[in-house]
């Protein structure tokens, strides 16, 4: 039964985005966008005060805790601009798609 099931997720069907039909595409367009969107709110709460307290205090004495809360925060960047990027990539292949 594993086996089966194996053999079947290695000859799934492959897509890249330009392939996809269209409501798979919208999905994933509209998670990412979704999930961008969140970060990119929270992001806006928190980063300005970051930016303040971080100007204030020369790194060297930042201590662990500072550098865990920006590695924190670089992390949350590269989550918004990789889904930024992947609903981006979905909202071009629709528009080409749908309207040109």
């Amino acid at each position: 039964m594993l086996q089966l099931l194996q053999t079947k997720w290695k000859n799934r069907k492959r897509y890249t985005y330009s392939e996809m039909p269209d409501w798979l595409v919208v999905f994933f367009g509209l998670t990412s966008f979704i999930v961008a969107g969140y970060y990119t709110f929270i992001l806006s709460k928190v980063v300005p005060d970051y930016l303040e307290t971080a100007n204030s205090i020369p790194p060297s004495e930042w201590g662990w805790k500072g550098w865990l809360l920006s590695s924190m925060l670089a992390a949350l960047g590269l989550v918004v601009w990789h889904f930024g990027t992947v609903a981006l990539r979905c909202s071009d292949i629709l528009r080409d798609r749908r309207y040109k």
